[in-house]
């Protein structure tokens, strides 16, 4: 029975698998994409901003931008000499998250548990004066991870509840014909009343076999 249970769950659980990766993976790219542009699209505005110093205005743009939902910080850097990202100070960064500001290794993306880090150039044409980094959080990802693990293990169990009841059923049926041969062969073995006969239980084999059974004992009780 345990054989049955296992090899039932195996075709479903490899198809929610493969069918979970690829849905992770199409929200992940659409949570880059959107992030992506975004940053880029900030980016361009605050070349102006950070070549002229204009502290307000990239405070008012860094607050605008994480007004956006799932935006939970951004931080602007500026070169000062050199074109090493070593070389960057920050020049503002929103007043919510000091705490998760390093100063940007590579410009790219990072993904984490919790978090994507998404770092642009700010430059116009070749010229490059700072960069802009942007945290965007994954909890809605992380939901829908813990959803599919919930629903993961309700389908489980009740695939393990159905497929346990359809295979005690299933033996039931193959048994019980089986047994009430037995029940009535021994009765006429203890009694001597070959005027018992075997109740038929099914219409298949088990079912014949009943009947042959029946035909001998009027064989038998006619002799």
């Amino acid at each position: 029975m345990l054989s049955t249970v296992i090899a039932t769950l195996i075709v479903p659980t490899i198809c929610a698998i493969v069918f979970f990766q690829n849905e992770l993976s199409s929200t992940k790219e659409l949570i880059f994409n959107d992030t992506a542009i975004l940053t880029e699209n900030i980016a361009k505005n605050l070349y102006p901003t950070l070549a002229f110093d204009d502290l307000e205005t990239a405070q008012e743009e860094l607050q605008r931008l994480i007004a956006t939902p799932q935006i939970t910080s951004a931080s602007l850097w500026k070169m000062t000499e050199g074109n090493s990202l070593d070389e960057y100070v920050l020049f503002c960064s929103t007043r919510d998250a000091p705490h998760e500001l390093n100063s940007p290794t590579a410009i790219g993306e990072v993904w984490s548990e919790s978090a994507l880090q998404i770092v642009r150039p700010i430059q116009s044409g070749n010229q490059l004066i700072g960069v802009i980094m942007v945290k965007r959080s994954l909890a809605h990802l992380q939901y829908k991870k813990d959803q599919f693990i919930r629903l993961a293990l309700t389908s489980w169990t009740f695939m393990i509840i159905v497929i346990l009841f359809v295979t005690i059923w299933y033996q039931n049926t193959l048994t019980l014909p089986l047994q009430e041969l037995t029940r009535v062969a021994e009765k006429i073995l203890s009694e001597k009343n070959y005027k018992l006969r075997a109740k038929k239980m099914s219409m298949d084999e088990f079912g014949k076999l009943t009947e042959l059974f029946n035909e001998m004992l009027d064989s038998i009780n006619e002799t």
